[in-house]
């Protein structure tokens, strides 16, 4: 960096010359900071200008980016002690947005891609269609997903796969 251009830089430059930081950690702690205060610019300015964060960055935006998908997560309830400590000092959401094209849900898309391959799946092995479909929704609530067979049935119908002749690609 040859001449500080933003308050980001010139505050990184303070952080690693008075704290005798690298100016990597430096830019880290910045981030973290202003992550806090609600401020993602010093993170994507620097991510564009190759900064590879730290761990403790990209643990911070992963609690902000799933408190934004649930709002009431409590930080008790992680499992990792860094996420916990993380979740505890950055009370802030950042909401995503970005879901897609069109509106379209893609997390419901692929839940039901996936629910399609396993009825093909199953009936590759020898299960009637009905027997499929009965099997997969009984399968699907270990994995968190509670459905009823029609559910299963119409994601089947919406993407099951697509049979592969002898010409395909």
């Amino acid at each position: 960096m040859d001449t500080p251009g933003t308050a980001w830089d010139i505050e990184a430059l303070l952080v690693a010359r008075d704290r005798g930081r690298s100016i990597g950690n430096a830019r880290d702690l910045v981030i973290l900071d202003w992550l806090a205060k609600g401020d993602t610019r010093p993170f994507a300015d620097w991510i564009m200008c190759g900064h590879v964060p730290s761990r403790e960055v990209l643990l911070a935006l992963a609690v902000m980016m799933t408190r934004g998908d649930n709002p009431r997560i409590d930080p008790a309830g992680l499992e990792d002690p860094k996420m916990r400590e993380i979740a505890e000092i950055f009370p802030l959401s950042i909401e995503v947005t970005g879901k897609g094209k069109r509106g379209r849900n893609l997390e419901r898309i692929q839940r039901d891609r996936g629910i399609a391959l396993a009825v093909a799946k199953e009936m590759a092995v020898g299960s009637s269609y009905d027997q499929a479909l009965s099997a997969v929704t009984d399968w699907l609530p270990s994995t968190g997903v509670f459905l009823e067979r029609d559910a299963v049935e119409k994601a089947y119908k919406a993407h099951k796969p697509k049979r592969s002749g002898t010409n395909s690609c």
